[in-house]
């Protein structure tokens, strides 16, 4: 009985000694975790690092003296949608620099830093990683990044001289109607100087050198083209056509209504209205391309009203001025006003102008009244344009109102532009103080564009309810001078990569205060600054696979932690989220117990599957801890069972080359993949990673809500250039 007692003793102490070598064989583990891990050749040279220091210096030189409020963050607060994430918060006084360095997400080469001053308001200015740090210069120096010469709008003038006989019907003018001439067409014949004063009707003007015909008040004449008589359909009797040293003046009280199949064509002729013309589509269907009110050269004067139903004012010779009371409308919202080559037009201070399309390839465009448009296109390279007063495109009309310049024009603002969508690439947009353009819905920007305030004085403002590239393309784009920038969708929703221009500091709607009056020529803009909502700190999570008995399943979820960075004081917050291991494991750091055995930290028994798609969901349990430095360089959490054998993750203790993790930091809030579910079956870009660390290395973010627009705009695949 003695000696099968000792021989117990003597088993029981064999085991006992010798139970962590025969239960964890690392070498053994490690071969088991090879072949189960889901992906193959695994690149030797891989660090497993996804987070890493970023450094940044800022400077700030405003003239305040106010100490202001920094903050770093992953996006930009100020979008209404946003998804920012602080990384470092830090106080700089106005006239001073601060180097500092914070946690960061490796794959982000460009960050969002905000200023805020002790009354709330703020700004953001998004920076690039450049020679691996990040420089911010606040107040001088940042209105001018890459150099383009220093520019300031200058006055656009038209001259035009109005003729003494415009609107002045000499005594010796003889008053004519019309008649039939040898075709039997009824034809008002104008010889010398003419005058009607009564109502009449035509069906076409012929006009001799030389000629002017007046339309007194009371006088009424419509040209219409009596589309039954086939000898009618010449280009002679297409148009209303004046030629040089031919003119019409239509005065005060006095109408012409022109239904001629193509409308009016002046080729040197004159046009003068005080009164009312109407130009009436009258052709016949597919017969003639072009038709309204067709300029290659001489005037129209208007200072009374122009209505043109369908089709165009088109201006590639001549001069087209708008004068003072003078209106130009479209009966049926289907006008264009084109202006090309050599044609210049002129809507003078209190005229008013509204169309459907403005295209502008060429010539001079000069608004000082009110002009309103459905849509303004500006290309070619030769057209001077400028805006003195307020310009509306899609305001009060249908259409997508959309401001569209992909040239190299300069468009020249002194006054108010308010459109509801822009497209803007290689040209720019000059303005000066206190001139306004306002984007009510997005801007959409190319390449190589230029938006630039005045070099001296008050601030220009660019107000954008959204920011975003057009599709593939944005890059050299820059902001320059005084100018004020709002928007709250600012690069937002629709690219992965850089947002540009960058290092120009960028408001929100209510985010800083703006008042500018109304007045006849501007709209004006209001909004007051509103306390911003705290951004929560960046979060790393810590995922781990027991592999302290067997090689796990690779769904990284055996434990998970949420650690956020730590503040300016070093403190941070450990949270247990998960613990997917049926065996009893604990977390620690620097030799610490963080949490007791996880399971009864979290409220469950041992063994129990918590928060990973299999058993019960219970709330996380938070310690707070201090952590000296970087949270990447100081942050090495682990797991333990029982017998203290460490899981470490891989960028802390890096396995055997070719060899698979046993531990990862992910950037943000990850989701992890539920229970018996491997990595690779939720995040498809994982493999790639694995096998070459230089790619995918954002295949993290494709189940993370704060990156679901940049994968949503690329189709769900892989939205970064890193492929």
């Amino acid at each position: 009985m003695k000696k099968s007692i000792f021989l117990l003793l003597c088993i029981s102490v064999l085991f006992s000694c010798t139970k962590k070598e025969d239960f964890f064989d690392p070498h053994h583990i490690d071969e088991e975790a090879k072949e189960n891990f889901p992906v193959e050749n695994i690149d030797p040279n891989h660090n497993w690092e996804m987070a890493g220091v970023g450094n940044m210096t800022v400077s700030i030189k405003d003239g305040t003296g106010e100490t202001y409020k920094i903050q770093v963050c992953t996006d930009n607060p100020l979008n209404i949608d946003n998804s920012a994430r602080l990384l470092s918060e830090q106080t700089i006084k106005d006239g001073e620099s601060k180097s500092f360095s914070f946690d960061m997400p490796l794959a982000q080469d460009y960050l969002f830093v905000v200023k805020e001053s002790a009354d709330y308001s703020r700004v953001v200015i998004p920076t690039v990683l450049e020679n691996g740090k990040f420089t911010v210069n606040i107040g001088s120096g940042t209105r001018s990044l890459r150099g383009f010469s220093d520019a300031q709008p200058k006055a656009l003038s038209i001259n035009y001289s109005l003729s003494n006989d415009a609107f002045n019907c000499p005594d010796n003018a003889k008053q004519i109607s019309p008649a039939k001439d040898v075709w039997e067409i009824m034809t008002l014949t104008v010889t010398g100087n003419c005058f009607i004063d009564s109502p009449m009707t035509c069906e076409r003007i012929t006009m001799e050198p030389n000629s002017h015909l007046y339309i007194k008040a009371g006088g009424s004449l419509t040209v219409e083209v009596s589309k039954g008589n086939s000898k009618q359909i010449y280009y002679y009797n297409d148009f209303l056509a004046l030629k040089s040293t031919e003119s019409i003046s239509i005065l005060a009280g006095g109408s012409l209504i022109c239904k001629t199949h193509r409308g009016i064509d002046l080729s040197g002729g004159n046009l003068y209205n005080q009164g009312e013309l109407k130009v009436i589509n009258g052709k016949i269907d597919n017969y003639a391309p072009t038709s309204g009110i067709i300029m290659s050269s001489g005037s129209v004067y208007n200072e009374g009203s122009i209505d043109v139903k369908k089709e165009d004012i088109s201006i590639s010779g001549g001069q087209f001025i708008n004068a003072a009371g003078g209106k130009i409308s479209t009966m049926d919202n289907d006008l264009d006003l084109k202006v090309t080559s050599k044609g210049e037009f002129h809507n003078q201070e209190d005229a008013f102008v509204a169309v459907d399309d403005t295209e502008i390839s060429g010539g001079v465009w000069l608004n000082e009244g009110e002009y309103k448009t459905t849509e303004m296109d500006i290309t070619g390279s030769s057209a001077k344009i400028q805006n003195n007063c307020k310009l509306l495109v899609g305001i009060d009309h249908q259409g997508d109102g959309e401001f569209e310049l992909n040239s190299s024009v300069t468009f020249e603002n002194s006054g108010y532009v308010e459109c509801k969508e822009a497209e803007w690439g290689q040209g720019r947009i000059l303005m000066t103080s206190g001139a306004i353009f306002k984007v009510s819905g997005k801007a959409e920007y190319y390449s190589n564009f230029t938006i630039e305030g005045p070099t001296t004085g008050k601030d220009a403002y660019l107000i954008m309810e959204q920011a975003k590239y057009k599709e593939s393309s944005g890059s050299n784009n820059e902001y320059k001078g005084n100018l004020t920038i709002v928007c709250d969708n600012y690069f937002s929703n629709s690219k992965a990569d850089l947002p540009l221009p960058i290092n120009k500091p960028i408001a929100g709607s209510n985010s800083i205060k703006i008042e500018l009056p109304t007045t006849e020529c501007s709209d004006g803009h209001h909004q007051e600054v509103v306390p911003p909502t705290p951004v929560a700190r960046q979060v790393y999570t810590y995922v781990f696979e027991d592999m302290t008995r067997e090689a796990g399943d690779f769904d990284f979820n055996d434990v998970v932690l949420k650690v956020t960075v730590p503040d300016e004081s070093g403190k941070a917050t450990v949270a247990l989220f998960a613990a997917g291991a049926t065996k009893n494991l604990w977390v620690g750091y620097k030799n610490n117990d963080l949490f007791g055995e996880v399971h009864t930290a979290m409220g469950c028994e041992p063994g129990t599957l918590i928060n990973t798609g299999s058993g019960p969901n219970v709330a996380p349990v938070e310690k707070e801890i201090t952590i000296a430095g970087t949270l990447i360089q100081n942050g090495d959490f682990y797991i333990y069972d029982e017998n203290k054998i460490e899981i470490h993750i891989a960028s802390m203790v890096s396995p055997e080359s070719t060899y698979p993790p046993y531990g990862l930091c992910i950037p943000g809030d990850w989701e992890f993949p539920k229970e018996r579910n491997k990595i690779t079956g939720l995040y498809r870009y994982f493999e790639n990673w694995v096998q070459d660390y230089t790619v995918c290395t954002r295949w993290y973010e494709e189940h993370m809500q704060e990156f679901k627009s940049a994968w949503d705009a690329a189709n769900g695949e892989y939205p970064y250039a890193d492929k």
